[in-house]
């Protein structure tokens, strides 16, 4: 069973961003239900090692198949391309079904986690996809096996993941989780608005002062109602604190010790940023749609704005579902930011568990 189990959870984590659950009781495969975009599948189940070194192993069904149950957070496009991962798994062999079941956005998975957790072990799925906010949860609460624990009995090379985005799912020296859609957030401009103002649409603006340059540009010419919108999203914010070389908590942003206080109140990154969105509101030039990320999204894919910030997860849903040509470009910069060669920052600057991203 052992071994049914690593290779199962290499299959499935070669995929995703994901901890395999140690402990798990054997009712959370039985679950089928499934939501969003993805499609139904059976139930998998693998043999998984608990905290303290027992183990505990689930029987197969009376298809005789070990059945696992994996939770996720892709929808749409991510959602079908995760599923074609798991139908890829099941179809590769007849001992291990894996149920992939899409349980809402990423704040959502780590709210069922935790009442999952109260409501005791058995209501736990087998492996699930954490976002990196949850990453020191994850770990702290010993339910986790580290996946660099099963590269060697899988045959897995490390040297396939980049090193920058290795050091960062690793905890006390040992790599916890298995990145798929780490991303970024990038300028996402509309080229039909950007000719229609005169501007160059292969050319996106590098710096906030261009932004808001364009933006202007944008809205004069009438090509959309806003220049410019953002969601109003922590994500955003701890991603500009990073490009201005800053830290978001103390302790080397958790990596040299647990976070005991925010840093951005003091090393000025906060007012930095927070007077730069003021001053994109302020003058008109720039929409806001609130905290909801989807809406500014679908102001964008309506033509009602001509940039926005979002993450690299979304071009294909943008290419998708917008009537015009999607330009992207990088993360805006403060002029005086430190010099990065027009690279976004090291994730290493990131504080200890942001979110599931990579630049």
């Amino acid at each position: 069973m052992r071994k049914n189990g690593t290779r199962v959870l290499a299959g499935v984590l070669a995929g995703t961003m994901a901890a395999a659950l140690a402990g798990c009781g054997s009712g959370s495969g039985s679950s089928t239900g499934t939501s969003g975009t993805t499609t139904k599948a059976a139930a998998g189940a693998t043999t998984t090692t608990v905290a303290s070194g027992a183990s505990t192993t689930k029987s197969a069904d009376a298809s005789g198949k070990i059945q696992l149950t994996f939770w996720h957070s892709m929808s749409e496009a991510n959602g079908q391309a995760v599923q074609a991962l798991v139908d890829d798994f099941n179809n590769s062999q007849d001992e291990i079904y894996v149920n992939a079941e899409y349980q809402g956005k990423y704040d959502d998975v780590k709210t069922k986690m935790s009442a999952a957790l109260q409501s005791g072990k058995d209501q736990l799925p087998d492996i699930v996809q954490m976002y990196d906010i949850g990453t020191k949860y994850m770990v702290d609460s010993g339910l986790v096996i580290p996946v660099e624990d099963m590269f060697s009995t899988t045959g897995y090379d490390p040297n396939t993941i980049m090193g920058i985005v290795k050091s960062y799912y690793t905890v006390d020296g040992k790599q916890y989780s298995m990145p798929l859609n780490v991303s970024t957030p990038m300028l996402y401009y509309n080229k039909d608005a950007f000719k229609k103002a005169g501007l160059d649409p292969e050319k996106a603006p590098t710096t906030w002062e261009e932004v808001k340059e364009d933006a202007k540009a944008i809205q004069e010419s009438g090509a959309c109602r806003y220049g410019y919108a953002q969601a109003i999203y922590g994500w955003f914010f701890e991603q500009e604190i990073a490009t201005l070389g800053q830290d978001y908590g103390d302790n080397e942003n958790g990596r040299s010790g647990n976070v005991t206080k925010v840093m951005w109140n003091e090393n000025g990154a906060a007012k930095k940023i927070m007077d730069n969105w003021m001053d994109l509101l302020n003058s008109g030039y720039a929409g806001n749609y609130g905290q909801v990320t989807g809406d500014t999204q679908t102001a964008f894919f309506a033509g009602q704005v001509g940039m926005i910030i979002e993450s690299t997860a979304i071009l294909r849903n943008a290419i998708n579902n917008s009537q015009f040509e999607i330009g992207t470009g990088y993360l805006p910069r403060f002029s005086d930011a430190p010099d990065d060669g027009g690279r976004a920052v090291d994730l290493r600057h990131h504080r200890a568990g942001s979110r599931q991203r990579i630049l």
